[in-house]
């Protein structure tokens, strides 16, 4: 990404010319474009409300990989026995996101799993555009310093950057969930969590770009929301969930979006843990009585 499509990217953003991003081109220019414009759906306290329905389109709207291309990212990424573990590994996808993609496959013990791959040179590309972005900050700041007061473009880069790399080391996802499911084990005996499950990880056949768990069957919340089937008790138990995690134990979901949480016979499962946030407990005190 240039300076100039970056340029553009921040104008559909925040001009109030009637017009709608277009999304397309948003994923046309690369994770990068993707991610930001990602972040600033949620901000409704400063965007139009219609502009951020339109940009959270981009948390479930994203381009496939073929699945020629798919079986090409096994091949290059996985171990030369990798497939051989499988008895069936569908063509077309279960999902597909702005890093990665998911397709249904079955063992051959004769379990059914997910395998989510990350797509081909997300990575360098992701890095190479960041880079560019924090020169073109840099530059921009040290011309023009009120920039600086205007917010902390840089520090924004900075933290899609983080959270980012960490979705794109899947390794760390089943870290994260690791350590989500070591603080439910904890809390099993003064807190209830039990509407809260995670799917098992086979750990001997994750690496970085690959990952394959336990196939739970349900719909996201982001799909559930889209056809008005969301209770407002389902929310409750979630924001529950998470502020005990948030709140409690100061470790939590750091991407938990309505795409990230499956509802599966009345139980809540979360997916992409691959960025575990912490707080400290003098900001969590804080945010506790804020609230």
């Amino acid at each position: 990404m240039n300076a100039l499509q970056f340029g553009r990217l921040i104008h559909s953003i925040y001009s109030r010319n009637g017009r709608l991003p277009d999304l397309d081109w948003i994923q046309s220019q690369g994770l990068f474009a993707v991610k930001l414009a990602q972040i600033h759906a949620l901000r409704i306290d400063f965007l139009e409300r219609e502009k951020c329905e339109h940009l959270a389109k981009l948390y479930r709207q994203a381009k496939e990989v073929s699945s020629a291309d798919f079986f090409y990212i096994l091949k290059k990424s996985a171990p030369s026995d990798f497939v051989e573990q499988f008895a069936s590994i569908a063509k077309s996808p279960l999902a597909t996101a702005s890093v990665g993609q998911v397709h249904r496959g079955k063992l051959k013990s004769g379990e059914t799993v997910v395998i989510k791959a990350i797509k081909e040179e997300v990575t360098e590309r992701f890095k190479a555009d960041v880079s560019g972005i924090k020169k073109l900050i840099r530059f921009s700041t040290w011309v023009y310093p009120k920039l600086k007061k205007a917010g902390d473009p840089m520090g924004i880069i900075e933290d899609i950057e983080r959270f980012t790399l960490s979705e794109l080391d899947l390794r760390r996802e089943v870290q994260g969930q690791q350590t989500l499911r070591g603080i439910h084990a904890e809390a099993s005996q003064h807190f209830d969590l039990s509407k809260l499950i995670f799917p098992h990880v086979h750990d001997e056949l994750c690496h970085k770009n690959l990952m394959v768990s336990e196939f739970i069957e349900g719909p996201t919340f982001d799909e559930l929301l889209s056809e008005g089937k969301l209770g407002y008790d389902q929310l409750l138990d979630l924001f529950r969930i998470q502020g005990y995690y948030m709140f409690c134990r100061g470790v939590f979901h750091g991407d938990l979006h309505p795409g990230n949480v499956i509802l599966s016979n009345g139980r809540f499962v979360f997916v992409d843990t691959g960025f575990i946030a912490e707080v400290g407990r003098k900001m969590r005190v804080g945010l506790f009585n804020f609230f």
